[in-house]
């Protein structure tokens, strides 16, 4: 029995005898969905977003191989990171109001979404490499292939991707720390004004 068990009972009991009859099946389905989503610890937002963007990446290479990256594209995609680890760096300090919570957690989900990310990739280029070596984007690494002289270009393919791993996974906790603090600072100016209206 988990420790969210009792909880997850008691909101399915609430959920039924008193949401739904007030709010109705639609509202009242947004309320429930919103009550599970804060059981979540706020750096494990992290791991559902790198699955998410990893899965997403595997999907679209297997239905669009050959498709460019265009900058609309990872605009939009960085732009998604970094607003959803300004909100888990927020949601980690509401609770005791700490900066180092918002920098902690932000640091944890960007290396957890990292991970995810950089795993599915890996599997991605795995999979897929007789058909990725032909997209625009690989010339430079096709060009490194054949002036290596190494005939296995999945091995070759799998070294180079891995090899910046370890200074990407350290970028990705530090760009996690930042929006983690960010999301700390503009959760405690929230309250702060909140309380300037109160009062």
């Amino acid at each position: 029995m988990t420790e969210n068990s009792p909880i997850i009972g008691d909101l399915v009991e609430e959920y039924r005898e008193v949401v739904l009859p007030a709010r109705g099946r639609v509202r009242a389905t947004l309320w429930f969905a919103r009550q599970l989503a804060s059981l979540v610890r706020p750096w494990m937002w992290g791991g559902i977003l790198g699955f998410t963007l990893g899965a997403a990446n595997l999907i679209g290479t297997a239905l669009w191989p050959l498709a460019d990256d265009t900058p609309v594209l990872m605009l939009s995609l960085l732009t998604i990171v970094l607003a959803a680890l300004i909100l888990i760096g927020a949601a980690a300090a509401r609770e005791r109001q700490r900066l180092w919570d918002g920098v902690l957690a932000g640091a944890m989900a960007s290396l957890l979404a990292a991970v995810f990310v950089s795993t599915a990739n890996h599997i991605r280029v795995t999979l897929f490499v007789d058909v990725l070596q032909h997209r625009d984007d690989w010339t430079g690494l096709m060009a490194r292939f054949h002036a290596s002289g190494q005939t296995d270009l999945r091995a070759f393919v799998s070294h180079e991707y891995w090899a910046g791993e370890v200074s990407g996974l350290l970028g990705s906790m530090t760009v996690g720390a930042i929006c983690g603090a960010l999301g700390a600072a503009i959760n405690s100016a929230r309250r702060a004004r909140i309380s300037r209206v109160s009062a």
